[in-house]
């Protein structure tokens, strides 16, 4: 919630504690987005040099067109 939502700490550990009912400190939130920043960096450096050197490179997750409409 933190990364892809992009909810502060403090919401996200209320959050947790509403939906599951386990408290999550603030501290241990941080601490599992630093571990999983360490288990994805092999990747991400695999997916930079892909994107690199791709021939076509698209990120717009809006949709795309198709005879006029958008899907």
């Amino acid at each position: 919630m933190t990364q892809y939502q992009l909810l502060p700490c403090r919401r996200t550990a209320e959050l947790i504690k509403d939906v599951f009912g386990h408290r999550v400190s603030e501290g241990t939130l941080v601490k599992i987005n630093r571990e999983a920043d360490r288990c994805f960096t092999g990747i991400r450096s695999l997916l930079h040099v892909v994107l690199l050197v791709s021939s076509v490179l698209h990120g717009d997750e809006t949709g795309f067109r198709l005879k006029g409409k958008r899907h």
